[in-house]
This record gives C-alpha cells, structure tokens and sequence, in this order.
C-alpha cells in the first residue's frame, strides 16, 4: 500500500505533524493487547480505537501519528480528525452498535478540510475494561476517486463523441436523401451503442464491490494477513488459520509440531485432525457465530466465521492447544498405540500452550478484525487495479474513436461539397424549370387568346360558306366544307381547353375552408340535365370540409363525374362519391360502374391532350383529366386511378383538411 501523505485524514483532519510514542492511555493496555496492537504499525493505512460513549482517542497506530502528530491518545476523535468541537454528524458509532454490531461497516467519506477520499472500516469491539469501542480502519482513495472522475469525464467524452459520429452519420445521410441516393450508415447499432456506453463504468457496479463473489484468495490481501497472523500467533503463542470454506488454507502461522510431524502424518489420527476441521466448519456453516472442538487426538480448536459483506466467506480458526494442563500418561498411551517416537512426541507435547477458554472469544475476534481489515486492503488493491485498467482501456477507445471521428468528419466534408454542388446545380435547375414553365403558360394564355379573333373569323365565314352554298357545288365541295367546320369548332375547343389549363395557376383563389357536399350539390345542379339523360345513380356519402378553392374544387368533382358518364357501360351509370382520412389530408374518391381502363394507361390519362378512344367515340379533347392533376396538385395534393378494363374506375384524390373551428364555420 502507497505511504499516505501527510495532513490527511480518514473521517477528519488535523493540521498538526510529527512522529510521537502511545501515550498514557495505552497504558490501561494488556501486554498482549500491546503486542497485537503493534503489528498495525507497520501498515500504511490508518487506524485507531476511540470510545463510543466518550469519544476519546484510545490507540492509534504510526500511521495515524505521522498525520497528527503528538499527544493524540486521550484527546476527542472529532477534535483531532475534524478540527470540530462536538461530535461529528457522519458519526458510525450508532450503526456500528446497532445495525451492524459484530460486523464492518464500510463506507467512503470526502475530508470536509482537505477533500481527500478514505474508504473507512468501522467495527465495535470490545476494549480490555469490557467497554465499546469503534476501531476504524481508513484507507486514503482520492487517487481512486481521481480515477473514478476521469474515466467518467472519458465516458462522457466518448459519449458526447459518439453522439457525433451519429450526427455527422445523419447529416451524410441527409445528404445522401437529397442527392436521390440510399443514405450509407446503419443508425439503429449506433444509437444502441451510445446508449450503451452512457451507463460507464461507476465504482459501485464494479465486480469488486460484490467481494463475496470474488475468490477468497483474490479477495484478502493475502500478504498483509500472513504478516499479521505471523504476528497475532507469536503473541497469544497458539496456532491459526484463514481457510476458504472448500477447505483451502488462505493464511497460517505457528502450526504446532505435535500436529505437522505427527498426528498429521499418521493416517488413523491424520482422520481425527480432519473430522475436527469438518465438524468446526459444519457449525459455523449452520450458522454459529463461535465454536469450540476439542479433537480426539487430545488437542482443542476453535473458530469463527468470516463474514464479508453479509456472505459467508471463509473462517477463522485458532487451535492445537490445550484447555488445562495435559495428561501425559494419556498422550503417552496414544504414542504408543500409533507408533510415535514417544521422547519426541512428549517433547513436542510441551511446546503445546495451555488457553483459558474465556479468552478464546477475544482471540477469535481479532483474528477475524485482521481478516476483515485484509479484505478492506485487498478490496482496494483490486479495484485500483481495475481503475487503472478501465483507464487505460477507456483512453484506448477514446483514441480510436477520435480516429473514427476524424474519419468521418472527412467523409463529411467531402459528401457535403459534392451535395453543395449537386443542390447547387439542382436549383440553378429549378430555377430555370420555374422560368420555363413561366413562360409556357404565358405562351399558352396569349396563344389562345390571340388566336381566339382569327380562329372565331375562320368558323364564322366557314359557316356563312356552308349556309350559302350547301347543295350548289359538287359532294366534294360540301364535304371540305363540313371538314373545314368541325376543324375549326375542334381548334376552339382546343384553344378553350388550354386557356382553362394555363388559367389554373394563375388565376386561383386562396385556399379556404370549403364544405365538399356544399361544393358538389352546386355541380350537380349544373349537371341535372345529363345525370337525367343517363339514368345515372349518383351515390353521396358523409364527406368534410377541407382547405381549397372552392370553384377549382368544383371543377374537379364536375370532370370526374361528367367522366363516369360519358365512359359508362350497358348497364345504368352508379357513381359513388365517398372520404377517409388519410394521415393529415383526405381523400375524396368518385367511383363508377363503367367501362374501365387498363392499367398500362393509368398514367398516360393525366397527360395533356391524350385520348384512349377514336374522336369519334366519344367527344373531348383529352385534356380535362389534366387540369384535374394540376388542380389537385396545386392544393397540395395527389390524384390516382384503381380500374380495370370493364370493371369500372375509382378516382382519389386528395386535399387538406381544416382546423374544427374552421370547419365548422364552412358549414355555415
């Protein structure tokens, strides 16, 4: 473990510093307490003892002295930690005497004087004089929390990355759209993996948190404990042991002779020796907190379970001594009946210590605070480990992203100047389309309406000639007379036709809410006299009120249906007019029962002065589904056909729809 610095402190601080021995209240201290209190002074991390009803500092170990120097021991813990005159607010005694007696209690603190992070262990233990003690462990994280902080600005840099490659993916994309190609990046993987990468890497997710799910060599710090357990063993002078509870030794020390050379070895006693450790291990696991065996090879263990984070995860064993002082006839009995050496093996009997059962309960507890306090560094030691390399892998990600970023960002530039240049040439395109079809209506308006005197003239003189002279001249002459005629009654109703076409965009009104059954009942009424030759069935359904210009609207409904009976069958006309919705427009449908169209024409019908049909079959010059198509396109919308050949035709087409208080107001 790393050397704290000085002026640091776990749950407080002090600005004091200099080096000073225990002082008198050490000396209310056993001479084994001393002893096993003194091995704490060779590690880093800080550690001390302070009364739980007082407050009073009663040990701390170099470590805490180097820090705060002087004349600590006897003073108030709040006093010296936290420069505070009443006791501090985070205080743990009331958890560490309640909820969490005879366990740890960990938590980290931020020093409210110098900001530094500890990770703090506390327990209540109990102190020579019988009394309550906090004994508290604390271990200085800043470097860790340091760490914690930078891999989270990574994170979030690498979030707010990759959130850019996404939006420089769009834009490419978007670009792609308006170049008329298929955009190039998949976004549904790279949303997924942005979102992935915002969850981090916190400390309380880690692994390391969950110690009970850490192998228990993993989890201690196994050198530490061996040091300890070195020193615990030559002090109360008995054997111990850290074991997993597979039965695998973590930590030993001061194994006595009469065990390894002997009753190890042979195989009868080798059996005792294990179904002492098996019976001390099913107790514990039963749930025992401490328990005592006394083997049948004449020795006494005992144990305690070590508990790390509410799981059981090893135990903690002291053993191969004896209660009272032993009976050597017996032991010399049993050296005979397994065929020990029996000088060496009485020799080895009296290295065995003798322990007073009432001390077996303090041992074991020390034993297992050693063994926590190794989990505590251990626990550190691996989480520093996975900080620095979830660090290193963090920057190597943070690398290669900039990579793709910068890649990308090239892609970028050059999709967006070629787009620049496309949308460029695109509206340099449109503006001269604009123009183009400018001028062609200005063409087509003066066109026809030029041409309308000279044409009017041509028919009228032509009519005189045929009135005058019909029936005078050979069949020849009546007959180009009649063809000069109905040319010149075709070219008006071309010319007429084309004014209307050009008039279409020039010369419609601002779109309002207009009721569609209001609309067509006027159609209708204009109509009545080919609805009653036909004998058609006119068919009305709930329709709205949408945004249009209500004449031009007019105009469509009046083409359709004049359509659906001029091309009607042998059967009588029914012509059904009907809506629905459709998302944020409706769709108003004029279906029939008439001949039909193949679907091989559905586009051709809307194209101006196309016909299917000969001139003679039915009249019109092929322009009137046209105008419907420019109509409805300049409100917005669209128009198509559902037919087949001899199974009548549907017409759909669409127009916006009107805000209720709107659209009550077109209904008057």
């Amino acid at each position: 473990m790393k050397k704290h610095p000085a002026k640091t402190a776990p749950s407080g601080e002090s600005r004091k510093g200099s080096k000073a021995p225990h002082r008198e209240a050490e000396g209310h201290l056993s001479r084994e307490k001393k002893q096993l209190l003194g091995l704490f002074d060779g590690i880093d991390d800080v550690i001390y003892v302070a009364d739980t009803e007082t407050y009073e500092l009663l040990y701390v170990n170099e470590a805490f002295e180097r820090n705060w120097g002087e004349d600590v021991v006897g003073r108030k813990c709040y006093k010296v930690l936290q420069d505070r005159d009443t006791p501090c607010p985070f205080c743990t005694n009331d958890k560490i005497l309640g909820a969490y007696r005879g366990r740890s209690y960990v938590w980290e603190f931020q020093n409210e004087v110098t900001g530094r992070w500890f990770r703090c262990s506390d327990k209540a233990i109990r102190w020579d004089d019988g009394r309550w003690v906090r004994f508290e462990l604390a271990s200085d994280i800043t470097e860790r929390k340091t760490a914690d902080a930078h891999i989270e600005a990574l994170n979030e840099a690498m979030l707010g990355r990759e959130k850019r490659i996404i939006d420089i993916k769009r834009e490419v994309n978007g670009l792609c759209r308006e170049l008329g190609r298929d955009p190039i990046y998949e976004l549904d993987a790279d949303h997924a993996a942005a979102r992935a990468s915002s969850v981090g890497t916190e400390p309380d997710n880690r692994s390391v948190r969950a110690g009970a799910s850490l192998a228990p060599r993993r989890l201690f710090h196994v050198e530490t404990l061996q040091k300890a357990l070195q020193i615990f063993c030559e002090t109360v002078g008995i054997a111990a042991a850290v074991i997993d509870l597979k039965g695998d030794v973590i930590a030993q020390a001061r194994w006595q002779r009469i065990c390894t050379d002997f009753h190890r070895v042979n195989e009868e006693t080798c059996k005792r020796c294990i179904e002492s450790d098996t019976e001390l291990a099913n107790r514990l696991g039963a749930g025992q907190k401490t328990t005592v065996y006394r083997c049948r090879n004449g020795l006494t263990d005992a144990a305690s379970p070590i508990v790390i984070d509410g799981q059981h995860v090893a135990n903690a064993f002291v053993g191969q001594f004896l209660l009272a002082k032993p009976d050597v006839a017996w032991f010399h009995a049993q050296a005979q009946r397994f065929g020990f050496d029996e000088d060496e093996y009485l020799k080895a009997l009296r290295t065995v210590p003798v322990v007073a059962q009432e001390r077996l309960p303090a041992m074991l507890e020390m034993l297992t605070g050693l063994a926590e306090l190794s989990v505590s560094m251990g626990k550190e030691r691996l989480l520093t480990h996975e900080l620095t390399a979830s660090l290193e892998e963090r920057q190597k990600q943070l690398q290669t992203q900039q990579q793709v970023a910068l890649s990308l960002m090239q892609d970028a530039r050059r999709e967006e100047q070629r787009a620049r240049a496309a949308l460029a040439e695109t509206d340099r395109l449109n503006e001269e389309l604009i123009r183009s079809n400018k001028e062609l209506e200005q063409f087509a308006y003066v066109a026809s309406h030029d041409l309308q005197e000279p044409l009017r003239m041509v028919a009228s003189y032509t009519q005189l000639l045929g009135q005058r002279y019909e029936g005078r001249l050979d069949q020849k002459a009546d007959k180009y007379i009649r063809y000069a005629v109905d040319g010149a009654r075709r070219m008006q109703g071309l010319i007429n036709d084309l004014l209307a076409f050009s008039r279409v965009g020039r010369r419609g009104k601002p779109l309002q809410p207009a009721a569609c059954r209001d609309v067509l009942d006027e159609v209708l009424r204009g109509m009545e006299q080919a609805v009653k030759e036909s004998d058609a069935e006119i068919v009305v359904r709930d329709l709205p009120s949408v945004m249009a210009d209500r004449v031009q609207l007019g105009q469509v409904l009046q083409n359709l249906i004049a359509n659906a009976i001029k091309f009607r069958g042998e059967q009588r006309p029914r012509i059904e007019i009907s809506a629905k919705r459709n998302g944020s427009r409706w769709a108003i449908s004029v279906a029939d029962n008439g001949i039909g169209i193949e679907p091989q024409f559905h586009e051709r019908i809307f194209t101006i002065f196309q016909r299917l049909h000969e001139r003679g079959t039915y009249s019109g010059s092929g322009i009137g589904l046209s105008i419907v198509k420019k109509i409805v396109e300049r409100h917005g919308g669209d128009i198509r056909i559902d037919s087949q050949k001899g199974q009548g035709a549907c017409f759909t087409f669409t127009m916006p729809m009107v805000e209720e208080a709107e659209e009550s107001e077109a209904h008057g």
